[in-house]
């Protein structure tokens, strides 16, 4: 898969109203064209990662989920999201297409703009990712909107001792970025002062989570990192 295969999200946080009861959510986003190209309606791909402040968010469906394309490839249209799954606590695949409400609009050859704002009864955030769409002869990036080939979600469970802190890195493969990450436990006895990229073991990206099991018995930590083919 070429670079231009997909455009790596930048995480950013709503700026909610004065007087507002919502928490914020943190939000992650990649955007890939998967099989969509230019002049065709096939579906591109948005995989993002929601964090509340104690962990990942899970059992959203896709009315919690809205996008905004802005600004977009030369006449391009608006999207919209026709499917969500769901198969990693936080992790959530969106398939987006040209607004079917006008049967003209096609992908255009270029880059989008896309938000993604996520909303609840009690917390709200959006994350903003660029999506490049190849030109109609661009050899496919993979061969569904899932893309299993160029994401993978790394990491997994720990033990860790009442009032033991540390880091828990997860790297990724050589070759990969990790652009999203995050954190979960049932048990509320964290405290959680950095959940953000950086460089791991041989130079590698990677995700860290700096954590303290700030109870009294010993609690289980999962960590994971979402890694994305660079090359």
């Amino acid at each position: 898969m070429g670079k231009q295969g997909f455009f790596i999200g930048v995480a950013t946080t709503l700026f909610l109203a004065s007087g507002c009861d919502h928490s914020v959510l943190s939000v992650h986003a990649v955007g890939h064209p998967t099989t969509a190209r230019a002049e065709n309606k096939e579906a591109a791909a948005l995989v993002l990662a929601v964090n509340a402040s104690n962990g990942p968010v899970t059992e959203l469906t896709m009315d919690n989920f809205q996008a905004k394309a802005g600004p977009v490839a030369a006449f391009g249209c608006e999207v919209e999201i026709t499917r969500m799954v769901s198969n990693f606590p936080g992790r959530y695949l969106l398939d987006i297409v040209p607004i079917t409400s006008n049967p003209d609009c096609v992908w255009k050859s270029g880059r989008y703009v896309i938000a993604v704002h996520v909303s609840t009864d009690t917390m709200a955030g959006t994350g903003v990712t660029g999506l490049r769409i190849p030109g109609p002869g661009g050899t496919a990036a993979c061969a569904s909107s899932v893309c299993d080939d160029a994401i993978e979600v790394r990491g997994g469970p720990q033990e860790v001792a009442a009032g033991l802190a540390g880091t828990s890195v997860i790297s990724c493969e050589e070759g990969s970025t990790a652009v999203a990450g995050g954190y979960g436990s049932d048990e509320r006895m964290f405290n959680i002062s950095r959940s953000a990229p950086g460089t791991g073991e041989g130079g590698r990206s990677a995700w860290f989570v700096t954590f303290k099991n700030t109870g009294t018995a010993t609690a289980t930590l999962s960590t994971y990192a979402v890694c994305v083919k660079s090359s």
